[in-house]
């Protein structure tokens, strides 16, 4: 998946007209909200119009929007209204190509940021012959061409900057829309984020239904673990340059190992984003660990040959090493879309005994 980084946006943050869902600690309430799990977004569901809530995090002016099948004779300050259903859209990010495609809602993309990074059969084709445009890394996109794509509206997952062609895409009718759906620490938070596009293209209630799906698969795999005694100790991440970088211990990574029945290394350490460690510390830490997960790698040569000092980790010789790189694309297309899939592949790693044989969706073992 591309790293995503920036967002254009030209409405004002939260105003009188949103006053009403936030409670005394100035903390958005999503009360008659049909989000559930996810913390960055909300959606009111109010007959007729849709109201939409992106809380984008620190340093950024939340986004509202107002969707309806034909513009009201009052928007409220604050809200940039979209005639819905939409269509030609600008999807860049794999986890946006993921969830459109999951709801019926691939043929409204017309543009995607770098074709090497798509996994999906169906849009490759088109990308091939000529339906929709590939439009290279994200940072370094023209405006004239995503106004050359048709796209009527660009999704970016705000990593940061702000999106540097947003006023003059917004000056040519094109409405940028951030999609921090990678800020989300549950699994099922971020997996939320396809009813946002279910609203959007029309498909609400399948994205309904979907995601009703997927809670109770990954509710019934979480307890299947919750009340387990033994918990093997697993470790995350890899090294890039002379650091290694982990998940955090309350990121949506750490999630996943919890609800795995595994006991996280980093569990401790702080944050919803990576830890940096150094290849010592990393070897120091990992002395009883049974289980590394995520490498980057698909063998054990390539680890080695890459980072010759990680030989000195316990489980090197072992096979409890295991990644998705093999099918990277897929996963990070789908991953999100379908935590269960993630959720049941770690339990296979680490406690099948939980389950009936079978092969893992997304992971295989390192070699």
């Amino acid at each position: 998946m591309t790293l995503r980084r920036f967002f254009a946006v030209f409405f004002v943050g939260l105003t009188s007209c949103t006053q009403e869902i936030v409670n005394d600690s100035g903390k958005q309430d999503q009360r008659n909200s049909v989000i559930t799990h996810a913390e960055h977004l909300q959606i009111f569901d109010e007959d007729s119009i849709v109201r939409i809530h992106i809380i984008r995090g620190e340093g950024h002016s939340n986004v509202q929007l107002l969707l309806a099948d034909r513009k009201p004779s009052v928007i409220p300050e604050g809200y940039s209204f979209i005639q819905t259903p939409i269509n030609h859209i600008a999807a860049l990010s794999s986890t946006q190509i993921g969830m459109l495609e999951k709801i019926g809602s691939l043929p409204t993309i017309r543009a995607v940021s770098n074709k090497k990074y798509i996994y999906s059969p169906k849009l490759i084709q088109k990308i091939n012959s000529g339906s929709v445009r590939s439009l290279g890394d994200e940072g370094t996109i023209p405006a004239e061409s995503i106004i050359q794509s048709g796209s009527n509206y660009v999704f970016f997952s705000d990593f940061g900057q702000e999106f540097p062609h947003a006023k003059q895409l917004g000056a040519m009718g094109i409405l940028c829309i951030p999609n921090p759906d990678w800020r989300e620490t549950h699994p099922l938070g971020k997996a939320e984020w396809m009813k946002f596009f279910g609203y959007l293209t029309g498909k609400k209630e399948k994205a309904n239904a979907i995601f009703k799906e997927t809670v109770k698969a990954y509710t019934d795999l979480v307890n299947k673990t919750k009340e387990l005694a033994n918990k093997p100790l697993i470790t995350s991440g890899n090294m890039i340059g002379d650091i290694w970088y982990a998940p955090a211990g309350n990121s949506y990574n750490a999630r996943l190992i919890e609800h795995a029945g595994a006991n996280y290394i980093y569990k401790k350490s702080a944050g919803t984003g990576s830890i940096e460690r150094s290849a010592e510390q990393v070897i120091q830490d990992n002395q009883k660990t049974e289980f590394w997960i995520n490498p980057g790698f698909t063998t054990k040569q390539q680890i080695l040959l890459n980072f010759p000092k990680l030989k000195h980790l316990s489980f090197i010789d072992g096979i409890n090493i295991y990644c998705y790189s093999e099918q990277m694309n897929r996963f990070w297309e789908l991953g999100a879309t379908e935590p269960h899939h993630v959720l049941e592949d770690l339990i296979r790693i680490v406690h099948p005994e939980l389950l009936p044989k079978g092969k893992m969706y997304f992971y295989t073992v390192v070699t």
